[in-house]
């Protein structure tokens, strides 16, 4: 694991909070927290990866 690890907090709705409990009892259940978040994130930036370009998304321009 990469030894330079930055730390940050931050704030989910309660409805979130519930759905991650779920997901960790369901799937990480041998899992800390802190790994089930990790592995939760990679995931997302790893299916972005594979979404449509980010030049070609039309999120981050000015309406």
């Amino acid at each position: 694991m990469d030894r330079n690890i930055n730390k940050f907090t931050i704030s989910i709705p309660e409805n979130m909070e519930e759905e991650l409990s779920v997901v960790k009892q369901k799937f990480y259940c041998q899992k800390t927290q802190t790994d089930m978040i990790r592995d939760l994130i990679r995931r997302g930036l790893e299916s972005l990866k594979e979404d449509e370009p980010v030049e070609n998304r039309k999120c981050c321009e000015s309406t």
